[in-house]
């Protein structure tokens, strides 16, 4: 009787587990007809930066907000020639630093704005880089920016030939349009 009980079983348990299989794959199986056309698009992400000039501030002394803003920056330009918006994540990507974070300022300024005026230290810091901004672009489109560093005019003495050298990464994501 052990053996019979134990076969039914068994016997139960592959029938249950085929009739799962076979739903299973009915579900999530597509038919159509000939008559239906399936358009199957590539799309194409692709974000580009150009910038000028290099990331230093060596051996500077302490500045107002005014001549900080007022001073040359860090050109860059970054253009969506993909066929798809993007959203994108401007990083700061700390190379050599003997500054403390707090009396770095920074501004973004760009053709119709600038961000406020805040210190790296304020900034989200993910995977040892600084974000410096995020948004979105259309595909086609350019945004051109300039990035400004300077030290806090708060800043003491102890700061005297210190160095702060980095570079700007862009990282960017499709955005899903909604159907």
């Amino acid at each position: 009787m052990k053996i019979k009980t134990k076969l039914i079983l068994l016997l139960v348990f592959a029938l249950g587990l085929f009739f799962l299989i076979g739903s299973s794959y009915a579900y999530y199986q597509l038919s159509l007809d000939s008559t239906n056309t399936i358009n199957l698009i590539g799309s194409k992400l692709s974000l580009k930066m150009t910038d000028e000039g290099s990331i230093n501030i060596d051996n500077a002394e302490p500045v107002s907000d005014r001549d900080g803003l007022s001073s040359n920056g860090y050109n860059y330009t970054i253009t969506n020639d993909g066929n798809m918006d993007s959203k994108y994540y401007i990083y700061l990507n700390i190379i050599n630093n003997t500054l403390p974070l707090n009396i770095v300022k920074y501004s973004i300024i760009s053709s119709d704005s600038y961000t406020d005026i805040k210190t790296l230290s304020e900034l989200d810091n993910i995977n040892n880089k600084l974000l410096l901004k995020e948004g979105s672009i259309k595909c086609g489109e350019s945004i051109n920016e300039t990035l400004k560093l300077w030290i806090s005019e708060n800043a003491d003495s102890s700061i005297s030939n210190s160095d702060f050298n980095a570079s700007i990464s862009v990282v960017g994501e499709q955005i899903n349009k909604e159907s």
